[in-house]
């Protein structure tokens, strides 16, 4: 199978040479040259940027104090030795918002052009 397939790609090579390789020179034929493309336009833009990033959170907004009283209670009378504070902070929801410096980077378009002022458009016709 390998045999074939070199066989086949020496019949291909040898039909697609050009003919002045196989019947000698060119007689009254024009070719269009083509000219190479060229890539313009190519660069990368690194751009400073400044964003704002906002989170939800909860702020402290106060406290809360209550008095309770520790008693001491005997058969009939109840004696208050000192009283306990408790304390409940007081909160809200809010927003915090956060500055960032980030570097926005993008390319811009590749645009080709043909450099037709560097090649002829026909070349010459040998005899």
């Amino acid at each position: 199978m390998f045999k074939v397939l070199i066989v086949f790609a020496a019949f291909l090579a040898a039909s697609s040479a050009m003919p002045t390789i196989l019947h000698g020179g060119l007689t009254g034929v024009a070719t269009i040259a083509h000219a190479p493309l060229l890539a313009t336009g190519v660069q990368t833009v690194v751009q400073p940027e400044t964003v704002q990033v906002h989170e939800q959170t909860i702020a402290k907004v106060g406290d809360l104090v209550q008095k309770i009283p520790t008693a001491v209670s005997d058969q009939r009378s109840t004696v208050v030795h000192n009283q306990a504070d408790l304390i409940t902070p007081v909160v809200a929801p809010a927003i915090r918002t956060n500055t960032v410096q980030v570097l926005k980077a993008y390319s811009q378009p590749v645009v080709y052009t043909a450099a037709v002022h560097a090649t002829p458009i026909l070349r010459a016709i040998r005899d």
